[in-house]
């Protein structure tokens, strides 16, 4: 015979159908989750960038670059006043002494000629015809040509010597200046060696080209820098 069952009892081998699933054990992180923190998604961590109107990454400002800027160029360093220029190296020295060489070649047989020309033009007029350089010209025109010559040549000789000396004892005083103007009076005073070539002519071409050259060897570089940002 059976037993009615109590109608507020359960089976005890009867599970309930919502049970609460345990905890995980402590080692273990729940799905989903890494270890160390937040973890970047699949966006994030290609590197992808949001596309333009989408939030999220810094955003350049309008008018900068959100590339790489190079660093500005170095500034050339200022003058420093009142600090003790250079001594002028062995360079220099000697090229101020072969303008000096040039200079006094140039002006002092130019100086001779205007004067042995203005004491007796009729010698050198008849020296001209002796060489057959007259062109048809009277003795009057000869006398007045060549003594016009020899004055413009003089005279031409003078100032550009004089400039020689000016510009060398500048230049050897560390101006740089002095050398640029040095190399106009050079040229000027080989185009004037070209009106009458002599000798004397030649020599004064080798001074002025020896000059120049020895104003832009190396060390005579170093010297007009060093000058240079000495101010």
């Amino acid at each position: 015979m059976t037993t009615p069952q109590d109608p507020g009892s359960r089976p005890s081998q009867e599970q309930e159908p919502y049970a609460t699933p345990a905890p995980p054990p402590p080692n273990e992180q729940p799905a989903g989750h890494q270890a160390g923190g937040y973890q970047p998604g699949p966006d994030e961590s290609s590197g992808h960038q949001p596309a333009v109107g989408q939030a999220g990454g810094y955003q350049p400002a309008v008018g900068q670059s959100g590339g790489y800027r190079p660093a500005p160029y170095p500034s050339a360093p200022e003058p420093t006043p009142g600090a003790p220029r250079p001594t002028a190296p062995r360079e220099v020295r000697v090229s101020f002494w072969l303008w000096l060489v040039a200079a006094l070649l140039l002006a002092v047989p130019s100086l001779i000629a205007l004067a042995v020309v203005l004491k007796d033009p009729q010698a050198v007029v008849d020296l001209a015809k002796q060489a057959g350089n007259t062109q048809g010209l009277t003795d009057e025109q000869l006398r007045a040509a060549l003594v016009g010559f020899q004055i413009f040549f003089s005279a031409a000789s003078v100032v550009i010597a004089a400039l020689m000396v000016f510009f060398a004892i500048k230049a050897r005083a560390a101006r740089p200046w002095a050398r640029t103007w040095l190399n106009v009076v050079g040229v000027a005073a080989l185009l004037l060696t070209m009106l009458g070539f002599t000798l004397v002519s030649l020599l004064v071409v080798l001074a002025v080209a020896g000059a120049i050259v020895l104003l832009y060897l190396p060390a005579s570089r170093e010297f007009f820098e060093a000058a240079k940002r000495v101010g």
